[in-house]
């Protein structure tokens, strides 16, 4: 469950510029597949460092990411 996780929608928040809260649901969702299918564990670091490199990767592609 997403309130399970070490890191959470509001760190990326806190951390990050994006406002978008589709984008922040998407990359929570994916947090969550991830712990649950092993591919991550679920500790802050690990969770952290892959949803900012999600965050970089739309940055990449020219997702808006400062939208309400």
């Amino acid at each position: 469950r997403v309130c399970d996780l070490a890191f959470k929608g509001q760190d990326i928040l806190e951390l990050t510029d994006l406002k978008d809260v589709r984008l922040i649901g998407e990359i929570v969702g994916d947090l969550v597949l991830s712990v649950i299918t092993g591919k991550l564990p679920n500790e802050y670091e690990a969770l952290k460092d892959h949803a900012l490199k999600k965050i970089a990767s739309f940055s990449a592609e020219g997702t808006p990411h400062g939208r309400d």
